[in-house]
């Protein structure tokens, strides 16, 4: 096509970020501006000889899961809170989506370089969109770094940590409209051994003890709350 003219206020600093995110390129290299905030960019990077990786995974296995969860939570939002530009991480809500925050496409690229670098992780462009809340992240991390040698979580905690994140943020009348107790109410028994005394389902109320009747009344109950 034709060649082109355009004005644009740009914060080079973020662009280039974002648009070399991928891969180099060669293309703003006749941009000062470009040039000079590329430049930026690599002298922000660690000093050589220094791997806030293999520190952050040596804290991450010293503690116990509590605490590695309260220390990549406080890694996200001290990423998030520098690249949203607030003055510290307490102004970052951590259940709230990046969205909401005011997060953008580039300001996300920017947060997943950011992360990646203190993590050694190879994440994607599409991190905070995957993953929208800095606790969601923060569950994505600890199973990524989990998985490189560090003390590793039980099956599902990455996924059950999530949807403890995303849950509070959601419309409550949308949850009862979908059912969501009767459905989370349904895979915790699915999950739990089955009570004794429990009756059958297919007891008839003439064969059931008292007992067995009280429990088919309790949990009549409990389904028509949700």
């Amino acid at each position: 096509g034709d060649a082109a003219f355009a004005v644009a206020d740009v914060d080079w600093r973020r662009f280039v970020t974002a648009f070399t995110a991928a891969r180099p390129t060669t293309l703003l290299d006749d941009l000062p501006e470009a040039r000079r905030a590329a430049e930026e960019a690599a002298g922000a990077a660690p000093p050589a000889g220094t791997d806030p990786a293999a520190d952050l995974r040596r804290r991450l296995a010293a503690v116990p899961p509590p605490e590695r969860d309260r220390l990549t939570r406080a890694l996200v939002r001290e990423h998030t809170a520098a690249v949203l530009g607030h003055a510290a991480p307490e102004a970052v809500d951590e259940a709230r989506p990046f969205t909401d925050l005011g997060l953008d496409s580039v300001m996300a690229v920017e947060l997943r370089n950011r992360l990646g670098a203190a993590t050694g992780l190879a994440l994607p462009v599409s991190l905070a969109f995957d993953h929208p809340t800095v606790a969601a992240v923060a569950a994505h991390l600890r199973t990524g770094l989990g998985a490189e040698g560090g003390a590793e979580e039980p099956p599902g905690s990455a996924e059950l940590a999530a949807l403890e994140a995303v849950l509070p943020g959601l419309d409550p009348a949308a949850l009862r409209a979908a059912g969501a107790a009767a459905r989370l109410r349904a895979l915790l028994r699915a999950c739990e051994p089955e009570p004794a005394g429990r009756p059958d389902a297919d007891v008839s109320l003439e064969d059931a003890t008292p007992d067995e009747v009280f429990a088919l009344i309790d949990d009549e109950l409990d389904d028509r709350r949700t």
